[in-house]
């Protein structure tokens, strides 16, 4: 979280869009945790020991998960993100329930970011952004039509909706 006028500068000026963050009252950088699944054996070892995961069970489990992970930094980086954007969704939803406004930004200079703020290298930095009060109420966004979207069995066939009356 960063709330120093110099810190929200820093952020600012390493978005690669036009972003309102240094009037933010907040801003998080948030982050995707590369070495994460290395927490497993902790959690898994947990699960045997309130029963809920046979010793055997536990054990083929982690074997997978460093077969999986260890083999694939891509893989990693990918679930990583995954489970970033499943928290930025939260944070989205929690900040719009308390009437807040939250601008996410996607686009900026990660290098920047993490050489300021001495992100370590397994965190990768999956969006910023900032949130405060709106001064105004904000205009829903367009709504885009569904074809656009959804494509229906097949990556670019057309999605065809069936109107109910």
């Amino acid at each position: 979280m960063v709330r120093s006028q110099a810190g929200k500068q820093v952020v600012e000026s390493a978005t690669c869009v036009e972003a309102p963050l240094v009037t933010a009252p907040v801003v998080l950088i948030c982050l995707a945790d590369t070495g994460a699944w290395k927490t497993a054996p902790q959690q898994i070892q947990e699960m045997v020991a309130k029963k809920k995961l046979s010793p055997a069970s536990a054990q083929e489990i982690l074997r997978k998960i460093r077969e999986q992970y260890a083999s694939s930094p891509e893989l990693t980086q990918r679930a990583a993100l995954a489970h970033a954007f499943v928290a930025l969704h939260q944070i989205l939803i929690a900040a719009a329930d308390c009437d807040l406004s939250a601008y996410w930004v996607s686009a900026f200079d990660e290098e920047k970011i993490k050489a300021h703020f001495h992100i370590p290298d397994q965190f990768l930095v999956a969006a910023l952004i900032g949130i405060g009060y709106a001064e105004k109420p904000l205009p829903p966004p367009p709504a885009l039509p569904l074809q656009s979207l959804v494509y229906q069995e097949k990556f670019g066939e057309a999605y065809e909706s069936k109107n109910r009356d």
